[in-house]
């Protein structure tokens, strides 16, 4: 987190001192599950080729991220079994990466009974390409069916 104002002092800004405007140099993650299992048990989500390194440099008004290093995957293991409904449910977060033009794609690997028929280690994935912008929370909500995954995304801004 960072504070910047420019050309200010105490003693323009009165007994208040000077107002800082917080920003956040990372972008935030959250991830949802909907499902029409009645249980499910979700071993592992990763994010495929995400860059982990970088600077950051700011010059008043805008941060930039120059990305370097070889890609690497996010690997989120919640190991818990989730009651799911339609409506989506929060399973992990929040996670701060680094602002980048992310073009990866997704594995949920996930457990289930099916009719009666335990599906164990079930790995589904999709491409969601998304721009991760410095100061944005991103909501990932899954949705997981027998043979496919869908992915929606959410992008808000927050004070955080």
């Amino acid at each position: 987190i960072y504070a910047y104002t420019a050309n200010q002092n105490k003693a323009g800004q009165g007994v208040s001192g000077v107002t800082m405007t917080f920003k956040h140099p990372f972008a935030r993650i959250y991830f949802k599950l909907a499902a029409s299992h009645p249980n499910i048990t979700i071993n592992s989500i990763t994010f495929k080729t995400l860059k982990n390194n970088g600077s950051c440099t700011f010059n008043g008004t805008t941060t930039t991220w120059t990305l370097t290093g070889s890609a690497t995957d996010l690997v989120y293991s919640p190991g818990a079994s989730f009651t799911t409904s339609p409506e989506a449910q929060p399973i992990g977060g929040p996670f701060l990466v680094i602002p980048q033009n992310w073009t990866g794609g997704i594995e949920v690997n996930a457990s289930w009974t099916e009719w009666g028929e335990a599906k164990d280690n079930q790995t589904l994935t999709a491409t969601v390409p998304t721009i991760w912008q410095p100061g944005y929370s991103y909501t990932y909500t899954f949705t997981i069916t027998e043979f496919d995954l869908k992915v929606d995304i959410a992008r808000f801004t927050e004070q955080w």
